[in-house]
């Protein structure tokens, strides 16, 4: 199966529900694989899963030309609620704050931007698990 062929089969069974303040779910059991694989360490997230998701329909929408540092830098909330929810979501979520603050060799930053630096690596890393997978289950064009 081709790249975009997958990630629109990957898609289709992906399912917005509105529980809980929304959740997404899978519903297609054959790439259970593919949403541990991105989910790395982490157990089923709903920010992961939205990840992944709002990932995928820009692989789809996208042209081939973007740069996808541009394509992430445009998913990152710009809410700091939204923000602030993400990060109290999962402790772990810290460690990427850490890490983007270390870029800066811990610089004084404002505590948003060390917030939407974490979410922003979080998306990176989203970014290249689902770019790994894809490129392991797709044949040879």
């Amino acid at each position: 199966m081709k790249k975009m062929e997958l990630i629109k089969e990957i898609l289709n069974g992906m399912e917005y529900k509105d529980i809980r303040n929304g959740i997404w779910i899978n519903t297609n059991d054959t790439y259970q694989e593919f949403f541990h694989f991105v989910h790395g360490d982490m157990l089923p997230d709903d920010f992961r899963y939205k990840m992944i998701h709002d990932i995928l329909c820009n692989m789809v929408d996208d042209d081939d030309d973007e740069d996808p540092i541009d394509m992430l830098n445009s998913l990152v909330p710009i809410y700091s609620s939204d923000l602030l929810v993400w990060v109290s979501s999962n402790l772990t979520r810290i460690g990427y704050c850490d890490q983007y603050q270390d870029e800066f060799d811990g610089s004084a930053l404002k505590l948003t931007e060390i917030i939407t630096g974490g979410y922003f690596e979080e998306l990176q890393e989203v970014y290249y698990l689902i770019n790994e997978w894809l490129d392991e289950n797709i044949e040879e064009e």
